[in-house]
């Protein structure tokens, strides 16, 4: 068995040569990551607060990935599933903005569209169910 180091923020194994690390680095567009890294990539649980807004959640290979939450600037939120860098999975869109009619989502997405059952919530309280379909969406807004 090789030597494994440790400290409280690191844990280096010379076995497999896997180095991780719980720190925060702010990026040349003002955006500042803390949280978990392997060999320099985002990994594990951590928070990226950028201009816009910020997300709390899994990072796997530098990118969201699994269970995370966006907040955006502008009161929309997302708390759902992510999948390279993208909402994949369940998740529910929260919008927070008096001109759109739509204030919830709640179902299916891949690719970051919504796609696949899903229920919005109309701003007047009526809940509409349909099924999405991302081919329909991406024509239509060239996705």
């Amino acid at each position: 068995m090789g030597t494994l180091l440790s400290t409280s923020d690191s844990l280096v194994s010379m076995d497999h040569l896997t180095f991780f690390c719980t720190s925060h680095q702010t990026f040349k567009d003002g955006s500042i990551y803390r949280g978990e890294w392997v060999h320099g990539r985002r990994q594990g649980e951590g928070t990226l607060t950028f201009k816009m807004g910020r997300y709390v959640g899994a990072w796997e290979n530098g990118m969201r990935h699994g269970h995370g939450v966006e907040e955006l600037g502008n009161g929309e939120r997302y708390e759902g599933e992510w999948a390279e860098g993208l909402k994949q999975g369940m998740g529910t869109y929260f919008w927070d903005n008096a001109e759109v009619v739509m204030v919830q989502y709640h179902g299916e997405w891949q690719r970051g569209c919504m796609h696949g059952q899903g229920k919005m919530l109309a701003t007047d309280g009526d809940m509409v169910i349909n099924l999405f379909n991302l081919k329909n969406l991406r024509r239509k807004y060239d996705l």
